[in-house]
């Protein structure tokens, strides 16, 4: 294989990992969704726009930021002599995607605003004009304000703007009403809107305070959940272990799937763990223990790779193992006696097919009802 991970110094390892979007089908509806929109940008007198939403941790930002790689990549390739920006936006995964023109001039394909937390309108209103390079006086006029938007939409040919964290607008003490009607302005200059953010987001275009003209972009929505999974998925009908090789194989679900995404080797474009040697996830124990460490949230479960990563690293190994996944865990502040990773298989299991009150957060993460067995066939493999 061309790069030795263990040549390389620690931090781009960790850049790798964090560079890494697997295409869950989640992921896949999301950039389908953008891609169609960003399509139809600047085609008709009005812009319109949509919703990508999902708890915390489920990776509907970085579902976003897919796609946003993936056009960047498109648009550098179809014009390879122009200069592409793609600035970090705090707070977001998703990159804006930024093309200069010429020693002033820009074309801001993509632009990125990250709605903070408990935000006043005016601090939004300037947050959306920062992004399009425009400065506001420290007590703007809020007409004029919106016209100097208007004008660099229109000049700097914008054709998407995402926002996340949209939650925030209902959460905080901005009127709602008024945030979702620049919103809406912003799509009357021809421009796509995206809004990510927890589901209550739509609290802006229903209820008493709604804005009935951006009713259009609960029309085009994806949920992003968290990944199924069940004892079932690792069990064959005659009691033994599925494995990822061999004669018996891991049922075909959107979480074996995942698993199988993280131990692919087969070329250096495939690789997301940045280790020499594979970490085994889709092993039947460290992938059920990673899916209810995780709760089946993409997002989380990235995260605790992540941090395990950043650890085995530090400790020159050529692998993530079950202690170090304990270890990231524990440094979470997870106690030993809830860590997955530190359980005994007959505990873990007996742990996991005892049934799940419908209010539990398992079942928040997506992972609904289901019929387990109070007999464990992987403990026999113990």
């Amino acid at each position: 294989m061309a790069v030795k991970f263990k040549q390389m110094e620690h931090e781009r390892r960790l850049e790798w990992l964090g560079s890494k979007i697997i295409g869950t089908p989640d992921v896949q509806k999301v950039t389908r969704l953008c891609d169609r929109l960003y399509r139809q940008a600047r085609t008709k007198n009005e812009g319109n726009g949509g919703f990508v939403l999902g708890d915390t941790g489920t990776g509907k930002s970085t579902a976003v930021a897919a796609f946003a790689n993936n056009l960047a990549k498109k648009l550098a390739t179809a014009r390879p002599d122009s200069e592409w920006l793609r600035p970090k936006v705090v707070d977001t995964p998703i990159r804006p995607i930024f093309e200069v023109v010429s020693e002033t001039g820009w074309l801001r394909h993509v632009v990125v605003i990250v709605v903070p937390p408990r935000p006043r309108f005016n601090s939004f209103l300037r947050s959306t004009a920062a992004a399009l390079g425009v400065k506001l006086n420290s007590r703007f006029d809020f007409g004029e304000a919106l016209d100097q938007i208007k004008e660099q939409i229109d000049h700097q040919k914008v054709k998407m703007m995402i926002f996340d964290e949209v939650q925030h607008f209902v959460e905080g003490t901005v009127d709602s009403y008024q945030a979702a009607d620049v919103i809406k302005i912003i799509m009357k200059c021809r421009v796509q809107v995206i809004c990510v953010g927890m589901p209550h987001m739509l609290n802006l275009v229903e209820g008493e305070n709604a804005n009935d003209q951006l009713l259009r972009l609960k029309q085009k929505q994806v949920e992003v959940k968290g990944l199924n999974c069940s004892l079932n998925d690792f069990i064959a009908s005659d009691g033994s272990v599925r494995a990822a090789e061999g004669d018996v194989k891991f049922a075909d679900t959107d979480f074996t799937n995942f698993c199988r995404a993280l131990d692919d080797r087969s070329n250096l474009e495939a690789i997301v763990l940045p280790f020499d040697a594979s970490s085994d996830i889709s092993n039947a124990y460290t992938a059920i223990r990673l899916w209810r460490a995780g709760k089946g949230y993409v997002g989380k479960m990235m995260e605790i790779l992540f941090q395990a990563s950043d650890l085995a690293i530090e400790k020159r190994l050529d692998r993530l193992t079950p202690r170090v996944l304990a270890a990231a865990l524990r440094d979470n502040g997870v106690n030993d006696k809830d860590n997955w990773f530190m359980m005994e298989v007959p505990v873990m299991l007996q742990k996991i097919s005892q049934p799940k009150p419908e209010a539990d957060a398992d079942a928040a993460a997506g992972t609904g009802k289901r019929r387990r067995s109070t007999k464990n066939p992987l403990s026999r493999k113990h």
